[in-house]
């Protein structure tokens, strides 16, 4: 496991070792050896650490220039699937619907083309929204 410059203790370069598998913060709290009862907190406060998050971006960083795979390069791959399998044979039949498919989902998934909406409710059932704006003219909070 490398070790991360910055001041990191052992426990965070760890945990960074760990994020960079999955890019998942709870799970790399978890495997890391925190010992929480609520990961994704414990995680949140972790990944917002100034030496914590300098460390993810360097790792990342290098990880790219190490792999020389970039977001540019992924694109580029889902083009010529979609392009392969939109080919039509002899018969008039597209090689593959499927893949063709895909590939286009996920070329509108990076554009933003399709957004799935999310609605989320508080306990008593209301839209989390109207809870959050009532607590907040309680408490005072500025709504602007």
């Amino acid at each position: 496991m490398p070790r991360y410059k910055g001041g990191l203790s052992p426990k965070e370069s760890l945990f960074v070792h760990e994020y960079l598998i999955d890019l998942n913060a709870s799970g790399a709290c978890v495997r890391a050896g925190y010992k929480t009862s609520c990961p994704d907190v414990t995680a949140a406060e972790i990944v917002v650490r100034p030496s914590v998050a300098n460390a993810i971006a360097i790792a990342l960083e290098n990880r790219t220039i190490r792999t020389q795979i970039t977001a540019d390069h992924v694109l580029k791959n889902i083009e010529l699937v979609r392009q392969n399998a939109m080919r039509v044979d002899e018969s008039g039949k597209m090689s593959d619907s499927v893949a063709a498919l895909k590939a286009c989902e996920l070329l509108g998934k990076h554009l933003k083309l399709f957004t799935d909406k999310i609605e989320a409710t508080g306990n008593n059932g209301e839209k989390l929204f109207n809870e959050i704006r009532i607590i907040a003219g309680r408490v005072n909070i500025d709504q602007s």
